[in-house]
């Protein structure tokens, strides 16, 4: 793992980083936030979000699962088990999370860009605000797993990601088998996080190579942000703003020139 030194965005530095595909790679986007709650476990919560939501979101199913709890006399981390509540849409492509301090938004599939995404998570985070009513925020995360696959006998990894390990020269004509590279970077004055990771996956078809580009924009501190619904809008728009800048500088133009074909 690499830490990067902090840097802050703003506006002006990423505004030109818009760009939509019409095939983005995106096996699933996803936000979740962690809060504290005076009951994180009242098991009468779901029940009431899930009847607000239960007009986009009309199928409920249940597991149980173990949830990070801290304890404030010794400021431990402990697993606690309980159950978590998932709602989701009939077609299967987005679905909410309800369980213990947490609450995240996820779409698995057909990814309907930010602009329609976001106010999923801001409905979303608005009924849970109102019901939970929640003392502080501990953790909000924006996460982008992106699937990219690509075909031949011998691939140049340089002709697909910027974004790759740097090798001994010793070992730069020998072909990858596999490859794993990490790399941290604190944001807006070490407020938040970005994590890049890139590896190899198992492909998904003959003679081809698969990767999977997992970016996450998350909060460094708990207690960073007001439980305010403005303040949170603005964070989700610098989140994705940071993570859309991430992933085209992570590729090279060749390769995101292929999402529109």
């Amino acid at each position: 793992m690499l830490c990067l030194q902090s840097y802050s965005s703003s506006p002006s530095h990423y505004s030109c980083m818009s760009r939509k595909f019409k095939h983005p790679p995106l096996a699933e986007a996803l936000c979740e936030f962690r809060f504290e709650l005076t009951d994180p476990f009242d098991p009468t919560l779901p029940g009431i979000i899930y009847s607000k939501l239960s007009g986009t979101y009309p199928i409920r199913k249940q597991r149980n699962m173990g949830f990070p709890n801290v304890k404030k006399e010794t400021n431990e981390t402990e697993l606690v088990f309980g159950n978590l509540a998932q709602f989701r849409t009939e077609d299967d492509s987005m679905l909410i999370q309800v369980g213990g301090n947490m609450l995240s938004v996820n779409c698995v599939k057909d990814y309907p860009h930010w602009e329609k995404f976001k106010p999923r998570i801001m409905e979303a985070l608005k009924i849970y605000l109102d019901e939970a009513k929640p003392i502080s925020i501990i953790r909000i995360g924006v996460r982008c797993i992106n699937k990219i696959f690509a075909k031949g006998d011998r691939i140049e990894l340089s002709d697909h990601f910027k974004f790759l390990p740097v090798r001994p020269e010793n070992l730069k004509e020998i072909p990858y088998s596999a490859f794993n590279v990490h790399v941290e970077a604190l944001c807006e004055n070490n407020r938040d996080l970005i994590v890049m990771k890139n590896f190899t996956i198992v492909p998904e078809g003959d003679n081809q190579a698969g990767f999977m580009l997992d970016l996450e924009y998350a909060m460094n501190q708990p207690n960073g942000l007001a439980i305010d619904e403005r303040t949170i809008d603005d964070w989700l728009e610098i989140a994705h703003q940071n993570l859309n800048n991430a992933f085209e500088n992570s590729l090279t133009e060749e390769q995101l020139d292929k999402f529109d074909q």
